[in-house]
């Protein structure tokens, strides 16, 4: 039987990311700096739910990306140091670790304010709620 579009249901991708889970015992969280943990329009957001997950992954032994298309290193180096003040270490900025030659960056899921944040947050959340209660 013939399955259309299976990566649409929050649910499936969750099982997805647990079976990553399973098989690595981590997963790799890629994330956007500018309004996705940074007020870089100076709109007054502030973004304490994805700086809250982005630590709870941490703690789980996730390994964080931070994406930007900013490339200068006098900014890289303060936006490093903005996420260390909130409490996460970086592992990787604008490169993969899986794959590193290639363009196409890797990760397990991606939290950006331009590619369906409310919901890569779900299935986030949802994961790690699964993956504490297997572990208690």
């Amino acid at each position: 039987m013939k399955v259309s579009d299976p990566y649409f249901s929050t649910d499936r991708a969750v099982d997805r990311m647990l079976d990553w889970y399973e098989l690595h015992k981590s997963l790799i969280v890629a994330f956007d700096f500018d309004d996705t943990i940074y007020d870089y329009h100076k709109k007054g957001y502030d973004h304490p739910k994805i700086q809250n997950i982005l630590r709870k992954c941490q703690s789980a032994g996730f390994t964080l990306i931070m994406f930007t298309t900013d490339e200068s290193p006098e900014n890289l180096k303060w936006k490093v140091k903005y996420c260390a003040d909130l409490g996460l270490r970086i592992k990787y900025v604008n490169e993969s670790p899986i794959m590193p030659t290639t363009k196409k960056p890797f990760y397990n899921i991606l939290l950006d304010d331009k590619a369906g944040l409310g919901q890569a947050y779900e299935i986030l959340n949802q994961t790690l709620t699964v993956i504490k209660e297997r572990t208690i």
